[in-house]
């Protein structure tokens, strides 16, 4: 105890708190104001935080989180749970960080037991730390190099330096691979790509001294390798290679002058066209009227040109079959050039058969009769239709009555135009089954039109047809008889029995 010779002050001290008491001297002010510096422990709450295995030494984890009623500076320690030393504190901040190496396999979490003193005083709370599973790379385990037995042959007369195959390996690390002949390579027959596994020969070989090599190859990725017995079997030369090259050199010659051919005559592009028609699951009538148009613009090839082609058929086969034979030509090489030849006979035929052979190819595809008339009228919507088209569409099936935008029907287009074929076209549709009194382009039929136009070949054709309606009355009102010009067509009419409109009325 001490005293104060102006106050008196005494202190007691009860452990880690003071309080001071003031006592007033006799005859001296009373001061009765009482300090309370009382000290309290500080505040810390349990906490969690997470770190993933692999953080290196000093990756942050977390801070611990802690506060003091006196604001005095606070300390902090790891007290237990440590396990390992793998963490550290900043005794100051409270940042906790690694320290050590942590394994989520052998230890998922962490409870540090921390402590917080602000000097006098303390407090602690548990603080979790989770450890987080991360995927490890393993390192690749090298495995050797895959090689299997493989075969290959080589004719005896190859040169140096042919290839005789490429041996096949794999690693399953896709390292380099480097291959190698170690055993069965006799008189250096042969080499091998160190760095491709391409096997060339290298030396004389003889099918009647050594008909098969057996080579040991390894194959090695620099650690490992593995290796593979490799077979090359030579194989004969026979005296008939040169002749059998020749049969096919004269092959291919024909096939020059016939492709030539069907390019000429157009036969090609309609076969392409037929091709195209063929490809469609539902025949167009586009695709199906370029195939008319290209059959129509087909032109015969001259006779001359089909014999000569035959006489190199004729030659080539007689060549075949000599070989043949011969029988010393080695198994399975005849066939390809019979094989070839058959070819350039079923060329032939299509060169010989022309636009009828094709019309009969384009009949084996399924094409609508609403297809093939859509096709006509494309036809007849032409200013100048292509006749011969249009009565090949009509032969094929399409609707010889359908009409134009025009409201014309084919024949009655024809009674329109004329021309030095229109009789014999007329005659066609006629036999085709078109109707010659249907009525169109202003309620006139086809006797009117060609009438007015003054086409008697076709009045005459017209009017020997049975049914035909003599005194039908058309535009204006006017019958055939009414709109004739031409003598010859009056008289024509009148002998069929044709009238005016003025004798029809008064009758």
């Amino acid at each position: 105890m001490t005293a104060d010779s102006r106050k008196g002050s005494v202190t007691v001290s009860l452990g880690e708190v003071k309080k001071s008491l003031n006592v007033t001297q006799a005859g001296a002010p009373e001061d009765n104001t009482e300090q309370n510096t009382v000290n309290t422990a500080p505040n810390i709450a349990d906490q969690t935080f997470s770190v993933p295995e692999n953080a290196m030494n000093g990756t942050e984890v977390g801070t611990v989180l802690a506060s003091d009623a006196e604001t005095n500076n606070l300390m902090f320690a790891i007290t237990s749970g440590n396990t390992g030393d793998v963490f550290d504190i900043n005794q100051t901040t409270g940042a906790i960080t690694t320290a050590g190496a942590l394994d989520f396999e052998i230890t998922q979490s962490y409870t540090l037991k921390v402590s917080v003193s602000d000097g006098s005083l303390s407090a602690t709370a548990d603080i979790i730390i989770n450890v987080t599973d991360v995927e490890e790379i393993t390192e690749p385990v090298n495995t050797a190099p895959t090689i299997t037995d493989q075969t290959f042959s080589v004719p005896e007369d190859a040169v140096n330096g042919t290839e005789v195959g490429t041996v096949q390996a794999s690693d399953a690390e896709t390292n380099n691979l480097m291959f190698a002949i170690t055993a069965g390579n006799t008189g250096n027959a042969f080499a091998i790509g160190e760095g491709t596994g391409a096997i060339t020969t290298a030396g004389t070989l003889d099918f009647e001294n050594t008909q098969s090599y057996t080579l040991k190859v390894s194959v090695s990725d620099g650690e490992l390798s593995a290796t593979a017995d490799i077979t090359v079997n030579v194989t004969d030369v026979d005296e008939t290679a040169a002749t059998r090259q020749a049969i096919a050199n004269d092959i291919e010659t024909l096939k020059g002058k016939q492709d030539g051919h069907l390019r000429t005559t157009n036969i090609a592009d309609a076969q392409m066209k037929i091709a195209a028609l063929k490809m469609e699951s539902l025949a167009t009538a586009a695709t199906y009227k370029a195939a008319i148009d290209a059959i129509a613009a087909v032109t015969a090839l001259d006779g001359a040109a089909v014999t000569a082609l035959q006489g190199e058929i004729d030659a080539i086969s007689a060549k075949i079959t000599a070989l043949e034979n011969a029988g010393n030509a080695p198994a399975g090489t005849i066939p390809p050039l019979k094989t070839s030849l058959e070819a350039r006979k079923t060329a032939q035929k299509v060169l010989s058969n022309g636009a009828s052979g094709l019309t009969t190819e384009l009949r084996k595809i399924t094409v609508s009769e609403e297809t093939k008339t859509m096709a006509l009228l494309t036809e007849l919507n032409k200013s100048l239709p292509d006749w011969d088209i249009v009565l090949m569409l009509i032969n094929e099936g399409a609707d010889v009555n359908a009409r134009n935008r025009d409201r014309n029907t084919a024949l009655s287009y024809m009674a329109t135009i004329g021309g030095d074929n229109a009789t014999s076209v007329v005659n066609s549709l006629i036999d085709a089954g078109a109707n010659v009194n249907i009525r169109v382009n202003g309620q006139n039929t086809a006797l009117i039109i060609a009438a007015v136009f003054s086409r008697t070949a076709i009045v005459k054709v017209l009017l020997a047809v049975d049914g035909i309606k003599v005194n039908a009355i058309g535009n204006s009102n006017l019958t055939a008889l009414d709109v004739a010009a031409n003598e010859a067509i009056k008289a024509a009419l009148r002998k069929a029995g044709a009238k005016t409109k003025a004798q029809l009325d008064s009758e």
